[in-house]
């Protein structure tokens, strides 16, 4: 019984410090705007809006769509590192997402366990149609642009080729992986491969309640220090990481067994 008790303390005190840490290193959104895209089940997607700060010049509003197991904090972390907020400075319209179970983006009752996941095809074809269609209603624009990293990049090529190509303007990719290569002999996939595995067995996991407590570890060699300026590292880790839900995390999954990204039930290669 006493054993159980420390377990029990021992999480408590992790969880306690995660909530703390991201208190300490709370970032702010100093949006102009924020707007929500209503998709066709309901959920509300947040939209934080950056008006331009010089004349457009005829300039098309920029859609920023973050990567896999991050939020809106992947493109507008600070007034310094803001890729929103640098182009709202040079005249552009930027529209910042949270696609689903990230930040304001929810409906009634998705924080509990027992909500069903979600896939990378939700945001492909719920709230990714539904936060252009607001972006064009708002802006009377008849196109935007898309600038996503990692999975926003992969979202943008989908999109490209299932939906609505008169939509977008330009699309730029950064970071996203344009193949998936199965090598067996791989660490860094081998690790990937298993952490999927179990994270996938819960409908959502909040992968960043259990990364907030390993903050101080990004303090750890001068080097480390350099590269982060001491904030970027724990900020990011205390506010950017999200929820990763089980669907996204199969179709990941797939795509490093199969070398190709597929919907969830495989009918239709993304590639």
């Amino acid at each position: 019984m006493e054993t159980i008790l420390w377990i029990v303390l021992v999480i408590l005190l992790v969880a306690c410090s995660g909530f703390a840490w991201q208190a300490y290193y709370r970032l702010d959104t100093p949006s102009d705007q924020i707007h929500f895209a209503v998709t066709d089940d309901d959920w509300r997607i947040a939209l934080y809006r950056y008006l331009p700060r010089v004349e457009t010049n005829g300039r098309k509003p920029v859609l920023l769509c973050h990567g896999m197991v991050a939020n809106h904090f992947n493109l507008d972390f600070d007034d310094k590192y803001s890729l929103a907020r640098y182009l709202a400075a040079r005249g552009y319209d930027a529209w910042v997402i949270d696609m689903r179970g990230r930040c304001l983006s929810g409906r009634p009752g998705w924080r509990s366990p027992f909500t069903p996941g979600w896939s990378f095809d939700d945001y492909l074809t719920k709230d990714l149609p539904a936060a252009i269609a607001l972006i064009r209603s708002e802006t009377g624009a008849d196109r935007v642009n898309w600038i996503g990293h990692s999975m926003g990049g992969m979202l943008a090529y989908a999109f490209l080729g299932t939906q609505d190509q008169d939509a977008i303007q330009a699309a730029v990719a950064i970071g996203w992986p344009a193949q998936f290569p199965n090598d067996p002999q791989d660490i860094q996939l081998r690790f990937g491969r298993r952490a999927l595995s179990i994270i996938t067995r819960f409908p959502q996991f909040h992968v960043g309640a259990w990364v907030r407590p390993l903050i101080p570890l990004t303090w750890l060699g001068p080097y480390v220090q350099d590269i982060y300026e001491g904030y970027i590292g724990p900020a990011f880790l205390a506010n950017g990481i999200a929820t990763l839900s089980s669907g996204v995390g199969k179709q990941f999954l797939d795509a490093m067994d199969t070398g190709k990204y597929r919907s969830l039930d495989g009918s239709v290669d993304y590639q």
